[in-house]
């Protein structure tokens, strides 16, 4: 309960929204304001760090080279390498895939529209690595013994043990890294599911931008 419920019951009645035509350019709880939980903080008092830090990079990849179950190895690469949300990747189907556009294909994500994934080469190896894990009969691009048959909960206890980010922390990196280049904000923006702000939102087609 509280604020914390507050927000994802508000978030859940904005995404059925989006769906209903009638109400989707003009979303009651589009603008709401939202409640800002407190930061967490370190036994120092000191707010923790849910970013992988670029100069930590090279032994977050090291750690995660490391693992033992082959599917989640990949799992972590293509969740840093895209900066997507972790719950729609676990939910991948091989179906989706287009190594030869090098795309992965999503009818649906969050804010209720279809996503186009571009992949760079080594995402590509990490997808084709991937796929060699699993036969024709499985539809998921990270098979698990679970009761949906995919990866559910990615959280490695070496990894949580041993302090390395994953999950959504790896979309804070992605974002943030990002940020850093001379990409444009707004396609920062698109590579991520964000809904583009103002004018460019209104005109600018994805599939134009990436045509490749």
């Amino acid at each position: 309960g509280g604020h914390v419920a507050a927000n994802h019951a508000i978030k859940s009645l904005r995404a059925v929204l989006n769906k209903v035509r009638v109400v989707k350019d003009n979303n009651p709880v589009q603008d709401i304001e939202w409640f800002v939980p407190p930061k967490k903080v370190d036994e120092h008092g000191l707010p923790v760090q849910r970013t992988v830090m670029p100069d930590d990079l090279p032994a977050w990849w090291r750690e995660v080279e490391a693992l033992e179950n082959q599917v989640r190895r990949c799992f972590h690469k293509l969740m840093l390498l895209s900066g997507i949300r972790s719950g729609h990747l676990k939910e991948t189907r091989k179906a989706w895939i287009n190594l030869e556009g090098r795309f992965i294909y999503f009818p649906e994500l969050k804010a209720g529209r279809p996503f186009k994934l571009p992949l760079s080469t080594q995402m590509v190896a990490i997808v084709t690595e991937v796929l060699t894990y699993s036969d024709d009969r499985c539809p998921w691009l990270f098979p698990a013994e679970s009761g949906t048959g995919h990866l559910t909960e990615p959280r490695d206890k070496k990894l949580k043990k041993n302090g390395v980010k994953v999950g959504h922390d790896l979309r804070r990196t992605y974002i943030s890294l990002a940020a850093k280049t001379r990409i444009p904000q707004h396609h920062r923006e698109f590579l991520v599911d964000h809904t583009v702000k103002g004018m460019h939102g209104l005109y600018v087609d994805p599939d134009a931008m990436f045509p490749e």
